[in-house]
């Protein structure tokens, strides 16, 4: 029987739909061992305990937090010789950084990168910065965290504010990426399943209600029911910009050598730029709207999609996990 470890939060306030997804896993013959919020010592102490063929982290960052000591799941399930669904740790540390990844992209939008020494010593040169509106958002965190409405600045004298704001919020942030902000551009979602020359892509964008006059896909939107939101995913029909979107997508995966799955967020502004890529997408309408709307997938079947791209990735790579067949 294949023996597969998920592991998840809940803080992540998705838990419900995690186990409806391993319901439909376990359908299958597949047994599944779902840890919420384990501990770094029980993490371990599972690992060695029990044979995994596989473990897919259902997080959106990178990090679980007990007792206020952090630490990365990742690592220690690579370090037990477990096999990852989706991208390596070194993989996800090199992602988590935007403004690396912005610049490695080639196709970033126009920024600035600033750590909390500089920004405290007072050594960076504002006048740098002379194209608004632009984004303030931490440089290493995810899915949105400390990204609100007011991270948008319109003028000068409201940056330096912005940017303490964001220090003062979160302690541990090192670094704060400013960014140009594309107000009028239409915003995507591309994910990517598969490896090698198969891979497959969920083309979405987000239409944002008439009366929403500051368009930005915050964390308080992240939080909020789809029907709560002030954007709805659509497809988009115009087969150019999909072919487009496609071709970035498929190309950035290939460069920084991902695997499995991955989601990137592009915004379209006279020409196409790299908001942010995804190692580990939640397996949610963001990651298969075109493929449930086109395809008739449901949101139970995004797991076994994943776990089947692992799977014939590690078949065509000759590294099959364990002995199991699936």
């Amino acid at each position: 029987m294949y023996q597969f470890l998920v592991l998840s939060s809940y803080l992540e306030g998705e838990v419900a739909a995690l186990k409806w997804q391993i319901d439909y896993l376990e359908g299958f013959g597949i047994s599944v061992t779902l840890s919420i919020d384990p501990t770094e010592i029980e993490l371990l102490k599972l690992l060695s305990d029990c044979y995994f063929d596989c473990a897919y982290i259902h997080i959106k960052r990178r990090t679980f937090a007990n007792n206020e000591k952090q630490y990365d799941p990742a690592k220690i399930i690579e370090q037990n010789n477990v096999p990852l669904l989706g991208n390596s740790y070194i993989t996800q540390m090199f992602i988590a950084d935007k403004y690396t990844t912005s610049k490695k992209s080639g196709i970033g939008l126009p920024n600035h990168l600033i750590g909390k020494s500089a920004f405290n010593e007072d050594l960076f040169d504002w006048d740098t910065i002379n194209d608004y509106p632009v984004i303030v958002k931490p440089n290493t965190f995810h899915a949105s965290m400390g990204i609100t409405e007011k991270s948008i600045v319109w003028k000068q004298a409201a940056l330096k504010k912005a940017v303490q704001c964001l220090f003062d919020d979160y302690p541990v942030l090192n670094e704060v990426l400013i960014e140009k902000f594309a107000a009028d551009g239409q915003e995507y979602t591309v994910s990517v399943l598969g490896n090698g020359d198969s891979m497959a892509c969920s083309v979405s964008k987000l239409q944002y209600k008439p009366e929403v006059s500051l368009r930005i896909n915050s964390r308080r939107q992240k939080e909020l029911a789809m029907n709560q939101r002030s954007f709805a995913f659509k497809i988009e029909e115009d087969p150019k910009i999909r072919e487009r979107l496609v071709y970035h997508a498929k190309t950035l995966f290939r460069h920084f050598r991902m695997k499995d799955i991955a989601r990137f967020d592009f915004v379209l502004d006279k020409t196409y730029y790299l908001l942010e890529a995804n190692t580990c997408p939640i397996p949610g309408n963001s990651f298969t709207w075109e493929w449930q709307e086109k395809y008739g997938v449901k949101k139970e079947h995004i797991i076994a999609l994943y776990l089947c791209a692992f799977h014939f990735g590690q078949i065509a790579s000759g590294r099959l996990a364990g002995s199991q067949k699936f």
